[in-house]
């Protein structure tokens, strides 16, 4: 794999869809926290373990300088973020969180997949651009 980008210090703590996500995971820890205590081992540690990947792999995609784990970062992140929507849904259909909970996790979480497939873009035409000079 070639080095494509200049290693710098890129600290993940200054980008927005960074701070987004680890607000969107403390939410999520406090809803699932509520959960009867009979689903700590199963609907709230699903959500949960899928939840907290997100802000991992967008940490690992921005301390990249190979694009291509960057953005293939990004891709797994969004991937967990998905899984995430989906079991929340689940939860939500199965009674343990309210409408308005839910309604409002959701938004939180299409906001982040928007942004992480904005990120994605953005390295996609980093990618393309450097293989045009290359």
């Amino acid at each position: 794999m070639k080095k494509i980008r200049e290693l710098q210090d890129r600290d993940v703590r200054t980008l927005l869809l960074y701070e987004k996500v680890m607000d969107w995971v403390v939410r999520i820890r406090e809803i699932t926290q509520s959960f009867r205590y009979q689903e700590s081992e199963g609907w709230s540690k699903k959500i949960w373990k899928s939840s907290v990947m997100v802000p991992a792999l967008i940490a690992r995609g921005n301390s990249q300088f190979y694009l291509a784990v960057e953005r293939e970062s990004y891709r797994n992140a969004l991937n967990k973020t998905k899984e995430t929507q989906a079991l929340l849904e689940k939860a939500f259909e199965s009674g343990y969180m309210s409408q308005a909970t839910f309604e409002a996790l959701n938004e939180g979480t299409v906001e982040i997949i928007k942004m992480t497939m904005k990120m994605m873009n953005k390295v996609k035409i980093e990618i393309e651009g450097k293989q045009k000079h290359a």
